[in-house]
């Protein structure tokens, strides 16, 4: 890898690690698998320690597909930072491909260009996790990168986005395409329809429930 990859946390592209004593939930495995096999974009909302990275890391390791994890921090907010994390984690499946977009992202190719060709060139049915993605909220440039990413990402592939408040990405057009599935402890609307599958992880455990549009006409909620 690059010079600048070997000055990157590890510790950041690691699932975590089960404790000793955790209680293996299978039936929450198996939600969350149903939710995936519907969606190739699944949120995962709950109020801190509720258990969702705990649920969403027992769900990766027990799968057979390609995992990239990132956990996310305040200090990811700049887009290249974010892109250069987002290939970092890649790498422990694809590592040239994440060593060709940091050589491109220093020669000058735009951060969004780059997630998008992580985007596009990640390896079928591979599975990316970005946790705490509450920490990008507001922040308009690099969502427009979290963006490109999943709009190049191919539908075989699963995107798993855990988060403290249903955040806002921009991603209305995915949600229109049935593309997005979420999972919140609210009945905010998430799309717009008037009724649709969510997926809630409330006190350590995924729900499966519905949220039904409020009766005001024209609002439409950002997802």
């Amino acid at each position: 890898m690059s010079k600048l990859t070997h000055r990157l946390l590890d510790s950041k592209v690691r699932v975590p690690r089960l404790r000793d004593g955790t209680v293996l939930r299978p039936r929450i495995d198996r939600d969350l698998d149903t939710a995936a096999q519907v969606h190739p974009i699944v949120l995962v909302v709950a109020a801190p320690g509720a258990g969702k990275t705990t649920a969403v890391a027992q769900y990766v390791t027990a799968t057979d597909r390609p995992v990239a994890w990132l956990t996310l921090d305040e200090s990811d907010t700049q887009p290249g930072r974010f892109v250069t994390y987002l290939a970092h984690a890649i790498a422990t499946t694809q590592p040239e491909l994440a060593r060709t977009v940091i050589v491109m992202l220093k020669d000058g190719l735009a951060a969004t260009e780059c997630a998008a060709i992580l985007g596009e060139r990640i390896a079928p049915r591979s599975i990316v996790v970005l946790d705490d993605l509450h920490h990008l909220t507001g922040e308009d440039a690099v969502l427009r990168v979290l963006r490109a990413f999943v709009r190049h990402l191919d539908n075989d592939c699963r995107l798993l986005l855990v988060s403290r408040r249903l955040p806002a990405l921009g991603l209305e057009r995915d949600a229109l395409a049935a593309r997005v599935g979420a999972s919140s402890i609210t009945t905010l609307p998430l799309l717009p329809t008037r009724r649709q599958s969510c997926w809630s992880c409330a006190e350590s455990c995924l729900i499966r429930t519905h949220c039904t549009m409020p009766p005001a006409a024209g609002r439409r909620a950002r997802v």
